[in-house]
């Protein structure tokens, strides 16, 4: 019985992320793209403040043109590449994921610290957002670009090893939507 309900659990887990994939694939803007992964992965985990990013060749930055904290979008932004320690700056130079369960006490990153480190603009009123879960995954784009998509919650441990792996999942249908896009704009210039 336990063995017949993982099969049916997975088997339905499957089926959506496939569904979330034909509605990212779907579609041929960078910032709908975006948007849809956003809200598909808002259904699927915990998911206070979501950013992507895309570092191209030779550049020494990551361009984050799509950040969100709670549903408020932020003007887009750039992380720099010498921020090593930053998990996107991570996620991009190791090509794997990075997944911090646990930030506390004093060393918990509140929203002022986002915003020091780029993840998200300033806002008047905001109040503090405690973040104490992170995970960041890869996205393989090609022409040798490189992308990340990062999910922060205030939760300790709020990331599981099967986060990861949908978030893996979801990042190639992002890698597949973002190259589609660039190759649509191209047909149309």
């Amino acid at each position: 019985k336990y063995q017949e309900n993982n099969l049916n659990q997975t088997s339905r887990q499957s089926r959506q992320l496939g569904e979330m994939g034909c509605s990212i694939t779907s579609c041929l803007n960078i910032e709908d793209i975006l948007a849809t992964t956003y809200q598909q992965i808002r259904e699927l985990m915990d998911v206070e403040v979501f950013a992507a990013g895309i570092h191209q060749p030779g550049q020494e930055h990551i361009d984050f043109r799509f950040s969100l904290a709670g549903n408020k979008c932020s003007e887009p932004f750039h992380l720099d590449m010498q921020e090593a320690n930053h998990p996107a700056v991570q996620c991009i130079l190791l090509q794997r994921e990075i997944c911090i369960h646990s930030v506390s006490g004093a060393e918990t990153l509140e929203f002022k610290e986002l915003q020091k480190m780029r993840l998200l603009q300033a806002e008047s009123g905001a109040s503090a957002l405690p973040v104490r879960s992170a995970l960041c995954v890869p996205l393989k784009l090609k022409n040798n670009r490189r992308g990340v998509l990062c999910i922060y919650s205030s939760n300790s441990h709020a990331y599981q090893h099967s986060d990861v792996v949908m978030l893996q999942i979801l990042a190639g249908y992002v890698a597949v939507a973002l190259d589609n896009a660039e190759a649509y704009l191209q047909l149309q210039k």
